[in-house]
């Protein structure tokens, strides 16, 4: 499931994505996980993945629909550094 199978352009959504075994990866402009994790973003900034490079399970699912990755992104990457007890950010996307 976490192997990356492609990376294409999306001509629905019109971005750039990068696919796995029916799950999504992580990637550059969606750090949701480490490069070992797989999921699914969903209707409304809901997030739903696993990364066995943290030994993670994480499910993600807002108040309000929004329209932005960039709550459940920052949430994602707050857990993997308190699981791991350091600072990702400097780091590139994991």
């Amino acid at each position: 499931m976490a192997q990356q199978q492609v990376w294409a352009h999306d001509r629905v959504l019109d971005l750039d994505m990068c696919f796995g075994v029916v799950f999504m990866k992580a990637q550059p402009r969606m750090p949701f996980a480490s490069y070992r994790g797989f999921g699914h973003d969903g209707a409304g900034g809901a997030l739903g993945f696993a990364d066995p490079e943290y030994d993670l399970g994480f499910g993600y699912i807002p108040g309000r629909m929004c329209y932005s990755s960039e709550q459940f992104v920052g949430l994602s990457l707050a857990v993997r550094e308190a699981i791991r007890g350091h600072s990702l950010v400097e780091a590139s996307w994991d």
